[in-house]
């Protein structure tokens, strides 16, 4: 597994890039590379899980400010966490969620607000935690 870390300040940017397709790709272009690749590149995203949250990339970055406004010490509001698999494993849907939840528990989310989601438009699938 190997991981990578970041931390921004836009809710709404970073929740986009997590929910929706590449946007420089048109449905065309989705199309063929799906047919080169054998990848998911049409709705690429899915969502494993919410965690004190729901909704669409609009009301969850509006509950994301929310809750972040309850704290005045909040310096850099966005964290993203990024976990993808060495070429050769494979894991399940709901081996994916638990590496989500034990990410969570890791970088002490794990009882706030977070999206996990799978991206499957890469040859070594990974999930993005947005707490």
């Amino acid at each position: 597994m190997i991981g990578h870390v970041s931390k921004g300040a836009s809710f709404f940017h970073c929740i986009s890039y997590c929910l929706e397709d590449k946007i420089k790709l048109t449905e065309e272009m989705k199309q063929q590379l799906a047919q080169a690749d054998h990848l998911q590149h049409k709705d690429r995203a899915e969502v494993l899980e919410y965690n004190l949250c729901f909704g669409d990339k609009y009301e969850l970055a509006e509950q994301f400010r929310d809750v972040m406004k309850l704290s005045k010490q909040v310096g850099i509001p966005v964290l993203h966490l990024s976990l993808r698999l060495a070429p050769e494993e494979n894991l399940t849907r709901n081996q994916w969620i638990e590496i989500a939840r034990e990410a969570a528990k890791e970088f002490g989310v794990a009882d706030h607000q977070y999206i996990a989601v799978l991206h499957k438009d890469t040859k070594q699938p990974h999930i993005h935690v947005r707490p």
